[in-house]
């Protein structure tokens, strides 16, 4: 069985049980949201059977990471990404990717926070290479989701990272393979 963390999702609605599966994770759902791939082949072939996650990014208007468990919503949360791809060379990356390391307490090689230091990570899925969905800011004073404020990572709230975090560690544990599919972060495609 694999598992897919990813993204660009407008299809078929959920079904009950997906809905009443994201109320008792206290998940906030909206419209649209009810219309996500947890239940539907249009965007992941086979998704009632897998586990999968889906980050939709600013081209889509979407700038969230779903994450489906066998067609049950398991959680939905802002995210905040890199810029699009060409755009100073600090973009999210599109595509499907086998997830890498969990590091609960990583700390970037190549980043700095604001005090000089190596920057927190907090609760990073590494997605590729250097790319991961991991804890960091994502609104601004006003509550608006930043704009592109990261070098391509994924970024979620501290307690939605470890959401995530928890899910893939336990869906790892069952031998399912996870995978992390970005989409609406390149205006090329």
């Amino acid at each position: 069985m694999k598992q897919i963390l990813g993204t660009a999702v407008i299809a078929s609605a959920l079904s009950v049980g997906a809905i009443d599966a994201a109320n008792a994770n206290n998940i906030e759902t909206t419209t649209s949201e009810k219309q996500t791939v947890c239940n539907t082949d249009t965007i992941v072939k086979n998704a009632r059977n897998r586990t999968f996650g889906l980050i939709e990014g600013w081209e889509t208007g979407k700038n969230r990471l779903t994450y489906c468990r066998q067609g049950q919503l398991m959680m939905s949360a802002p995210t905040a990404t890199g810029k699009p791809h060409g755009d100073g060379g600090v973009y999210t990356p599109e595509g499907t990717f086998p997830v890498g390391r969990l590091e609960k307490n990583k700390v970037s090689g190549s980043y700095k926070n604001s005090q000089g230091r190596p920057a927190a990570m907090p609760n990073a899925v590494q997605v590729v290479r250097g790319i991961y969905a991991h804890a960091g800011k994502v609104f601004d004073a006003k509550g608006n989701v930043l704009k592109f404020p990261s070098h391509g990572c994924i970024r979620l709230t501290h307690a939605d990272s470890a959401k995530l975090f928890n899910f893939v560690q336990a869906d790892r544990k069952t031998g399912t393979q996870v995978e992390m599919i970005i989409k609406g972060t390149d205006p090329r495609k």
